[in-house]
């Protein structure tokens, strides 16, 4: 359902990359970050269009992602 939504452009979603390689390939999501780091499980965020992170809340929700994915620890 996440896919979707965003498939039809009413937000992001934050899933593993192979569910939306096709997508990704074709154009139709893009991941704000191509170059993300992997962790036991890859996950994209991704979304119908390019972002720009200096747009309020989608910045907030990246730089909390990211803060939360730097910060986690991988033995857990």
């Amino acid at each position: 359902m996440q896919i979707e939504a965003a498939l039809a452009g009413l937000g992001v979603a934050l899933v593993p990359r192979l569910y939306i390689e096709t997508e990704l390939a074709e154009g139709r999501l893009v991941a704000p970050w191509p170059d993300g780091r992997s962790i036991s499980k890859t996950f994209c965020l991704v979304l119908p269009e390019p972002i720009r992170l200096s747009e309020g809340p989608v910045q907030v929700f990246a730089n909390w992602l990211l803060a939360e994915a730097r910060s986690s620890d991988p033995m857990t």
